[in-house]
């Protein structure tokens, strides 16, 4: 805290990029991630010779626009209401730049582009540290990420709809500079839908949807493996097709457990050693589950996101781009 006369009484309750000592937090309905995203809305100090709890200080609030705009223009304000309104500017900008998109498409490149402070990941490690999803979500949007791909980072996004109990197959490139090039690579993925929801009954979601990152298998094997759940295995192993190549199956985090409690799912698979074994494509199978909702609707829009992202400066961008416009 900054010096002033009288100060010395003066203890900030958290650091920066830590969670607002006033922050809800999850886990939400159905231990889901809770809430999808933050931002930043101040913070709070404890005053000892008065033992009590303040944000009545500049230093405590994000500045901000003051409605008794005659006495001052700008004004320090704290507060949880400070999330929605900022991640709505958000939404708002990438609409700008994508203005036929749907909410779902603008929900999932917003998720994308979400990351958490490194100071709050070092900090919150608990829970084999996952634990920081329950504090921030997913993290903070980051607007320019959603907007455009880099050469070493590309976002590829599509909206779609399923039938209910039904599957789709997106084939993901993996070029060869991003297997074999040293260093750490991600591919993450976002999941939005826009279920049916009821909020008094145990179930709140009316259409369940998850998703699964396979390499290492052809498109025949990844087809045929999820007919069979779709016909034969939905209320097995939790709605999700196991290969016998367990391997098959990309560990996302944070785990699908956590996420498919909710219309919003994120996961990112982190790689620092050759994956070239795996071959130059993965695939990206979306599945829908009828749940209460199963007779009410016939099918779930939704749209999702992938990224690749190497931390070497390769040109990812153009060697997907040729792939995808052959």
């Amino acid at each position: 805290m900054p010096g002033e006369e009288g100060d010395a009484d003066i203890v900030a309750l958290t650091a920066t990029h830590h969670p607002s000592p006033f922050s809800r937090c999850g886990p939400g309905f159905g231990k889901s991630i809770k809430p999808d995203l933050v931002e930043y809305g101040g913070t709070a100090v404890w005053r000892g010779i008065s033992s009590r709890l303040s944000a009545d200080r500049d230093s405590c609030g994000v500045l901000t626009l003051n409605p008794n705009y005659l006495q001052s223009l700008m004004v320090y304000r704290h507060g949880t209401s400070f999330a929605a309104p900022v991640a709505a500017y958000k939404a708002a900008a990438l609409l700008e730049e994508f203005p036929k998109a749907s909410a779902n498409f603008v929900r999932a490149l917003m998720a994308l582009s979400a990351d958490h402070p490194a100071d709050l990941k070092e900090r919150v490690t608990s829970d084999g540290g996952r634990e920081h999803f329950r504090y921030a979500g997913y993290g903070v949007a980051d607007v320019s990420l959603a907007e455009a791909s880099e050469d070493n980072r590309v976002v590829m996004a599509i909206e779609d709809s399923l039938p209910i109990d039904r599957f789709a197959v997106y084939e993901v490139p993996i070029p060869t500079d991003f297997q074999t090039v040293k260093g750490v690579r991600h591919i993450k993925v976002s999941l939005a839908f826009d279920p049916p929801v009821r909020n008094s009954r145990k179930e709140y979601l009316g259409v369940k949807m998850g998703y699964h990152l396979v390499r290492g298998k052809s498109a025949e094997e990844v087809f045929a493996r999820f007919r069979k759940w779709e016909t034969e295995e939905k209320e097995e192993n939790g709605g999700a097709a196991v290969f016998e190549n367990g391997s098959a199956i990309c560990k996302m985090t944070p785990l699908a457990s956590m996420q498919e409690a909710g219309s919003l799912q994120v996961g990112t698979f982190v790689r620092k050693r050759d994956i070239s074994h795996h071959g130059d494509s993965y695939y990206l199978v979306v599945r829908c589950e009828g749940k209460w909702a199963a007779n009410m609707v016939e099918e779930q829009t939704f749209s999702v996101a992938v990224e690749l992202w190497h931390e070497a400066e390769l040109e990812l961008y153009q060697q997907i781009a040729v792939v995808l416009s052959a």
